[in-house]
């Protein structure tokens, strides 16, 4: 996969014209960049999903966890 595609997919673009001007090094920050702040969301999301299924039984816990998240 090209740096250009792989930025796109990161970004979740269609349309790769407005990162064709884009230097590579260029790309290569805005990829990380993305990724990253996916993987900071992604964990963030994750412990906000802990706390609030705190308010749940801890048995039911894992069946409601499928249920609202499958």
């Amino acid at each position: 996969m090209t740096l250009l595609a792989e930025t796109q997919d990161a970004l979740g673009l269609v349309d790769p014209t407005p990162l064709e001007a884009l230097s590579p090094a260029q790309l290569a920050w805005l990829r990380d960049a993305a990724r990253n702040a996916r993987s900071r969301e992604d964990t963030a999301l994750a412990a906000a999903v802990d706390r609030a299924l705190d308010h749940v039984p801890w048995l039911v816990r894992g069946a409601v966890k499928r249920i609202l998240f499958p």
